[in-house]
């Protein structure tokens, strides 16, 4: 039997995918405090603990994009859940625009996630057609080759580097693609290239747990603190940011005077 030929419905949820997105939350939790100490409250002992998480910090974020896209394909309602995000996305980068300019979220990883999930909202019915085999080995392969795409280059690592037109990148308005300007900052930023299709290949392996059962041990909550903080990872990532400010602001007055 192939994978594409049979729906398995199930009402389980998957709570090792919880896990883990509460494993990517604590951690990014952990660099957006270091991020804080470093460059908002100039920590001297922020930036060497910042130095020890940089290696990490795009895993972290790709995983949480991946599991972003499990999870839509399991998710009836990602045209709601992104517009809600967008909202929010939105009201962050008004914010940091007046509070930080100087490191304003332009578009980070919530933009992102927000019209990801809208744009999925509409071509999922088209996606599901791609053989599952297919649509893994293809997202994958266009991620690594559009990696390099906001530097300018269509790339695979010691094989091929195509360098992209300079035009693309002398505007002040296809950011969102990833196609910044030289003068163009944001102190988070996952541009729709390359990620949207980090994203897609994790909606090809939430496929999987539609055309057949995955191994219990997946449906088992093993961790249920971790997975708690999966279940509500969107909140916690909307309010960590502030409280950590809001906590480091208090420890600094408190340690000042």
């Amino acid at each position: 039997m192939k994978l594409e030929q049979k729906q398995v419905k199930s009402n389980n949820r998957i709570h090792f995918v919880d896990a883990l997105r509460g494993i990517a939350i604590i951690l990014m939790v952990t660099f957006h405090l270091f991020y804080s100490m470093t460059y908002v409250f100039y920590y001297p002992i922020g930036a060497k603990l910042l130095m020890t998480m940089m290696p990490i910090e795009p895993l972290i974020a790709g995983a949480f994009i991946l599991l972003a896209g499990f999870s839509s394909q399991l998710s009836h309602s990602n045209l709601m859940r992104g517009v809600k995000l967008l909202g929010v996305a939105i009201a962050i980068t008004i914010v940091t625009m007046i509070a930080v300019p100087d490191i304003a979220i332009l578009f980070g990883i919530l933009h992102f996630l927000s019209i990801a999930m809208i744009l999925f909202s509409f071509i999922k019915p088209y996606i599901n057609k791609i053989p599952i085999r297919v649509g893994l080995l293809g997202s994958a392969l266009l991620f690594v080759l559009c990696y390099g795409i906001p530097n300018g280059v269509i790339s695979i690592p010691n094989i091929m580097c195509i360098k992209l037109p300079q035009w693309l990148y002398s505007t002040d308005f296809l950011f969102a693609l990833g196609f910044p300007s030289a003068g163009f900052v944001s102190s988070d930023y996952f541009p729709m290239l390359p990620w949207i299709f980090l994203f897609l290949f994790g909606s090809f392996l939430g496929n999987l747990a539609t055309v057949k059962p995955l191994p219990q041990f997946m449906y088992k909550k093993w961790v249920p603190p971790l997975c708690f903080l999966g279940r509500h990872s969107l909140i916690i990532y909307v309010v960590h940011q502030p409280v950590i400010v809001a906590v480091l602001w208090a420890i600094n007055n408190i340690f000042s005077h």
